[in-house]
């Protein structure tokens, strides 16, 4: 049944109708608009005038979508009460704003946005660009958002995500050698006739704007930027190309003649596609991070760029202002990441993934490095490599080691602790330790921990396990030591409840960390949904018994 409502026509009087009756529909309404005299005028002016904005909203309100953008043509103080109204009602509105750009109510969006007699707020934007369209379709869509840019006010975030951009599945004609197809490039990225001139202003639109937080990012699989551009970038970043991108980069910016906006002020970029380095963005990406105030940088899912490539691409990056880097899933070689660290002292947090190539033994990390460094995230081997030297991140108060548990293993403590034997000294004297372990299945038997059994073995999986961790006995010499520092411990169980069996012996499990003060558990499940299970409610009891309960923090938190 639709709902109750005034119907408004003839938004170009100021007559309305008779309030509408209970199941009126006005798609199907065929009634003649309002005559002038139907409705006798107040003494003193109109109706719609002595009507307060409180009372308006509350009618609009009760206006289906169609006839609450009709009502918003009437005059502008209807325009300025019933657009909000309207972009709230498509997500478009509101503290938590998100335009979507192009799904089926983009079309909707876009004509209130420039039907508004002023500047809607929209705080985050994110544009899918589909390199499958046609160039004329691309460019039509590109245009069109610079406008949107333009039009709107309050943006905060900006988004780009590039989907297929590789070529299009085609069903292969037999009578094709295959030694032909194996010859023909493969075409990554834009569609031939995509203007430039049109990608730098949807760029300048971007940083006029003054959003904050700019994201380069993309979905779909990412196999035809691995041979494209890793060719391309060999042949820009060698010879003559690559010494006159040295010398450029030593000049005020230019991307075609045209010079990055001073007004940029994004200070968060995440590059979490290779497309941030196709030949059409690689200049306004480099020019934008060495000549912007970027505070936060994330470097992510750019397995496509291969180990030589990134030995092209991070020389020619500086960014002045760095204080916060993020990589993972990446290819960079270990000496070339060290190099990249080095120049970039300003770096207060670093966080390195799982899927950050390992360095080699021999390794070693400039002790006048990073001085400024205060929280430091890393597997056991980039730990080993940053905290050897006694005298090396003067400034550091928080560690994460990151350990993630591959599936049928179990945490031994003891291969842990030798794990960390080179960086134990530095770790000694840091204030917070945190150990983050990560597990790849929904088991709970790496509680069983088995000295003779560590995490990289890959002998018999029945042999027979003490299921008890407190009997079980260790002998390492670094064992009283990891216990003694690891302060913080995040759990993160790829399970939507906490099992009994985990519940029970997990509190036995923690009388190792002696110096223990937080605990948090990531499950799939909701937070509030687990910690009223049973089984949550017993481990939250069992973990207050503990010795230190009194100064132990004990959270559950949902993966995201």
């Amino acid at each position: 049944m639709r709902m109750e409502g005034p119907v408004i026509c003839n938004p170009g009087s100021q007559n309305i109708c008779k309030t509408a009756k209970e199941g009126y529909d006005t798609d199907k309404c065929n009634h003649l608009p309002c005559q002038p005299g139907s409705i006798p005028s107040p003494p003193n002016g109109t109706i719609l005038e002595d009507i307060p904005n409180e009372v308006l909203q509350q009618l609009l309100e009760c206006l289906f979508d169609k006839d609450l953008y009709h009502a918003a043509l009437i005059s502008q103080r209807f325009n300025r009460l019933a657009i909000p109204m309207y972009l709230r009602r498509y997500g478009a509105g509101g503290p938590t704003s998100h335009l979507l750009l192009f799904n089926y109510i983009t079309k909707d969006i876009i004509r209130a946005v420039f039907t508004a007699v002023y500047r809607p707020t929209v705080r985050t934007v994110q544009y899918v660009v589909d390199c499958w369209k046609t160039s004329e379709e691309l460019n039509g869509e590109i245009a069109l958002v610079t406008r949107v840019l333009r039009k709107i006010s309050g943006q905060t975030t900006m988004i780009l995500d590039f989907a297929n951009t590789g070529p299009p599945r085609k069903i292969l004609d037999a009578s094709i050698p295959i030694s032909s197809l194996i010859s023909t490039p493969i075409a990554y990225g834009f569609p031939a006739g995509v203007q430039e001139s049109t990608l730098h202003d949807l760029f300048d639109a971007i940083a006029a704007t003054n959003c904050k937080t700019f994201a380069i990012q993309h979905c779909m699989q990412q196999k035809a930027a691995q041979s494209f551009l890793t060719q391309w970038i060999q042949e820009q970043f060698t010879g003559l190309q690559g010494l006159r991108r040295t010398l450029t980069s030593l000049c005020p910016p230019f991307i075609s003649g045209r010079r990055v906006p001073e007004t940029c002020a994004v200070e968060t970029f995440h590059l979490n596609s290779p497309m941030a380095f196709h030949p059409q963005l690689i200049d306004w990406t480099i020019n934008t991070l060495n000549f912007s105030h970027i505070t936060t940088l994330s470097i992510i899912n750019h397995q496509a760029i291969d180990v030589q490539a990134w030995t092209y691409i991070l020389p020619h990056i500086s960014v002045q202002a760095l204080t916060t880097l993020i990589i993972d899933f990446v290819k960079i070689p270990a000496e070339t990441l060290v190099t990249f660290l080095y120049r970039h002292s300003t770096i207060i947090t670093l966080h390195l993934g799982l899927y950050v190539p390992i360095p080699v033994n021999d390794l070693s990390f400039p002790t006048r490095a990073l001085p400024k460094l205060t929280h430091f995230t890393a597997p056991r081997e980039w730990c080993n490599v940053l905290l050897h030297p006694a005298a090396a991140l003067p400034s550091l108060v928080s560690v994460t080691a990151v350990v993630r548990i591959p599936c049928y293993r179990r945490l031994d403590l003891s291969y842990l602790v030798q794990s960390y034997a080179l960086s134990m000294p530095r770790l000694l004297t840091i204030k917070e330790v945190h150990l983050s372990l990560s597990f790849a299945f929904s088991s709970f038997e790496w509680l069983l921990d088995a000295p003779s059994k560590h995490i990289s073995d890959d002998s018999d999986q029945n042999q027979s396990v003490d299921p008890n961790p407190l009997t079980t006995s260790v002998t390492d010499s670094y064992i009283g030591e990891i216990r003694s520092v690891v302060t913080h411990l995040d759990l993160h169980i790829t399970r939507y409840h906490i099992p009994m069996a985990l519940s029970r012996g997990l509190y036995l499990w923690l009388v190792r960390f002696p110096a223990l003060k937080h605990l948090r558990i990531y499950t799939l499940g909701s937070p509030a949904d687990v910690a009223a299970s049973y089984e949550g409610q017993f481990l939250s009891d069992s973990v207050v018994t503990l010795t230190n309960a009194s100064t132990v923090r004990f959270e559950i938190f949902q993966k995201t």
